[in-house]
């Protein structure tokens, strides 16, 4: 039967299937520390302190426009606080990277994130010191407005509406209907709706299917083995509880009918020598602490534990958190765990060879999805504000924006658990001739114009001060012989070409 059942595209998923797994994914976030750790993980390894753009701006010859680019540095520097619309860090805000973050926690766990530029006024730049007039809004998708809950008479002819998206004749996506609610207001409370041109707007989601115009959830298919987790360690705390307990039974003798024969208070003993009544002469009706019962010839008594089943759970649960690990990119099942007791040297080197390579598809598709719009519209607002002005004017950005707007985006690397060998071989990469030091520098997430920066800044310092070269060569591991060497090669060659020097102007004479 199941071969002859039709293609669920992911567009016909019925809006109610979508938002219960959205509260289940934000409800195993808030409540399950493995989900938890997965959703950190992923924000600490994708985005860590911050993605940002290493400008790869261009002049018209196509050499590196160097005034540009580090133009373009400091204003992405300079919007690394204050950038978010609801105020300053500490104050209602985030900073840039924590913006990041969120976009992302939030497209995980929702299954998609929307973002704008706000424009703000003069006062307000000026109190958040930044040297544009906008900053970055983002916007919960479940703000997202049902079909019924948009006033046909303003969609034009031919548009539709499909979970909150405009869509035109063709199906491409022409806006947004967004509800206005209050910070404390359920979803399903009456409210407006603004239509937002998709040139106003950004859509972050993870594209899984043709045509698809929603994102699903990243834990869809973790919820129910997190559940069974859950589930699992709930029913062995339980059966733990209950093993402390000790319950009594019993079964009365023949002809009785009930524990302690019916006979009268001043008889101690029946004639078959079950027990009657208690020492204060009561009827026995139930088991008192310490108490040992006779309950005749072929009564019976006994006292039984509920403990749990002879079964060690550690592992059952360790081997439902490696699936749990499997439905989100990059997690390794020893970072759910935090057990890394049997992880070896090549086990872990392995783990990380394999996560590594989806987190940096993860790192990518945020960039160009995410980063590079917003990076592309600060540009175009620093140009509009004159910020450029002296290095670019806004009638040459406006004729090539692609030419200045190019950037590659820097986020965390692979950490090494044995950086000494990995140094070791950067350093015979680029002595063979097989790599670079900007190669080198991207593959640790450093700039390499820094990484020259401050040894030019050591070596002119160190000169300032009086420090002798061999010291601050022994700081920067230049071996002393082949620094020897290469001075002795340099006087040798510049002797050659004076004697070169005295022959020509010999023979010319």
């Amino acid at each position: 039967n199941w071969m002859r059942q039709p293609v669920v595209k992911e567009n016909e998923v019925p809006s109610s299937r979508l938002e219960f797994l959205r509260a289940q994914s934000w409800d195993l976030y808030r409540d399950n520390p493995s989900c938890r750790k997965i959703i950190r993980s992923l924000e600490a390894k994708v985005i860590g302190p911050g993605m940002n753009p290493e400008s790869l701006a261009v002049d018209v010859d196509g050499s590196p426009h160097v005034e540009f680019r580090a133009r373009a540095k400091q204003l992405w520097e300079s919007l690394k606080t204050g950038f978010d619309s609801r105020g300053l860090p500490g104050k209602g805000g985030l900073t840039m990277a924590g913006q990041q973050k969120l976009a992302l926690r939030s497209t995980i766990l929702s299954g998609d994130t929307m973002y704008r530029i706000k424009p703000i006024n003069g006062r307000e730049q000026l109190k958040r010191d930044i040297p544009i007039a906008n900053t970055l809004q983002l916007i919960d998708t479940c703000r997202l407005a049902d079909s019924s809950e948009v006033p046909g008479n303003e969609l034009p002819t031919g548009h539709t509406v499909f979970r909150g998206i405009e869509l035109d004749a063709d199906n491409l996506r022409v806006a947004y209907w967004v509800k206005s609610l209050a910070i404390d207001a359920s979803m399903l409370t009456p409210s407006t709706v603004t239509r937002i041109p998709v040139e106003k707007m950004g859509h972050l989601f993870l594209e899984e299917d043709i045509d698809q115009l929603r994102g699903v959830p990243w834990f869809s298919s973790a919820i129910l083995r997190a559940k069974r987790t859950e589930d699992l360690e709930y029913n062995v705390l339980v059966a733990s509880a209950m093993a402390a307990c000790v319950v009594g039974t019993y079964s009365k003798p023949t002809g009785a009918t009930r524990f302690g024969l019916n006979a009268s208070s001043e008889t101690t003993s029946s004639a078959d020598g079950s027990d009657l009544t208690d020492s204060d002469g009561n009827a026995i009706t139930k088991i008192q602490p310490g108490m040992i019962a006779n309950v005749g010839k072929d009564g019976k008594f006994e006292l039984s534990s509920p403990n749990q089943p002879n079964m060690n759970p550690e592992a059952f649960v360790q081997h439902l958190q490696r699936g749990t690990a499997t439905a989100v990119p990059g997690i390794k099942a020893s970072t759910i765990t935090g057990d890394y007791r049997n992880s070896s040297f090549s086990s872990e080197r392995s783990a990380d060879n394999d996560a590594w390579p989806e987190l940096k598809d993860v790192q990518e598709w945020f960039a160009s999805s995410y980063c590079q719009p917003v990076w592309e519209t600060i540009l175009r607002s620093a140009m509009q504000e004159g910020y450029f002005d002296g290095v670019v004017s806004f009638e040459e950005f406006q004729a090539s924006p692609g030419r200045f707007s190019a950037a590659n985006w820097q986020g965390p690397v692979a950490l090494s658990i044995n950086p000494k060998d990995d140094a070791a071989a950067a350093s015979a990469r680029i002595s063979g001739g097989l790599s670079s030091l900007q190669m080198e520098c991207a593959k640790i997430n450093v700039n390499w114009r820094d990484v020259l920066n401050d040894v030019a800044e050591l070596y002119a310092v160190a000169k300032e001060k009086g420090i002798p070269p061999e010291v601050i060569n022994n700081i920067m591991g230049v071996d002393t012989q082949d620094q020897i060497a290469v001075s002795q090669a340099a006087s040798e060659s510049e002797d050659d070409n004076a004697n070169t020097q005295v022959k020509v102007t010999a023979n010319a004479a």
